[in-house]
This record gives structure tokens, sequence and C-alpha cells, in this order.
């Protein structure tokens, strides 16, 4: 990014989607179908959004991000969110021997294929970490408007 420019993200973690559905009325992000007010605003204000998705010894991953595909959709629905806002998924594996599902798996499993906007999977490995991250960072921003 030029000196000066910034780029507004949140990042949403897989292992914490349980909390976000079943927390408190004060601590949940959505309410069935639709994100509360205050989450769409700060949706609206978005340039990007990073998802991470923990692939530790994960077999059947098809499964695992069944239930989280409603919720990407939601924090990615057009209403809230611009139809040009990058999505960045990190396949986060803290175990470089059992590293999960192929990259191109997880994102055919979260339908990303149909997506208009820019998105990429990259592998993440804890080993890695900084620069894995840095490289995804590096993405985003270059499809950031």
């Amino acid at each position: 990014l030029p000196t000066g420019e910034s780029v507004n993200f949140i990042s949403l973690y897989q292992n914490t989607y349980a909390a976000r559905i079943t927390g408190t009325a004060d601590s949940k992000l959505q309410s069935g179908d639709e994100l509360h007010p205050g989450v769409q605003g700060v949706c609206r204000s978005l340039d990007a959004l990073i998802y991470v998705v923990d692939s530790s010894g994960v077999t059947d991953h098809a499964a695992s991000v069944a239930a989280l595909i409603a919720e990407l959709d939601l924090f990615l629905d057009v209403r809230w969110t611009g139809r040009k806002c990058p999505l960045l998924v990190l396949n986060y594996s803290a175990d470089t021997a059992n590293p999960g599902p192929p990259c191109m798996s997880l994102a055919s499993d979260l339908i990303l294929g149909a997506s208009l906007r820019p998105w990429q999977v990259r592998r993440c490995h804890r080993a890695n970490f900084s620069v894995e991250v840095s490289e995804g960072l590096s993405w985003l921003c270059s499809h950031c408007t």
C-alpha cells in the first residue's frame, strides 16, 4: 500500500464459530440469517475479509465446514459487504505432518468458485505462520480498491 493508505478488514476464525452463534445476545454477531445492525455497519466499511479455517487433523473437511458456509455467505452478503471486497481464506494447520485438505479442496468445500469477488485460499502452517500470512496479506492488499 502507498504510504498513508490503509485497509479495513476483519478476521473470522472457524474455531470461534460456535461462540458467535451461542454467545449472549450482546456478543452474538448474527441473529438467524441476519447480521446485527452494528456488524452490518462494520461490514459496510470493509476493504477485505480474512477467514481462518483450522485444518489440523481434519480428514473430512467438507463435513466440518458445511455449517460455516452460511456464515461466510452472510458476512459477504452484498447488502453490507462490497462486491469487490476480496476474501483471503487461511487453511491453517498446526501439524505439518497432518496438514489437512489441499487448498483447492477447501475452496471447493466453501463453494468459492461461484463467487464473483477476488478470493484466495492459502496453506498456513504454524511453523511458517508469519511468512505465509504476510504473503496472503500482500495478495489481499493488491486486490483492495
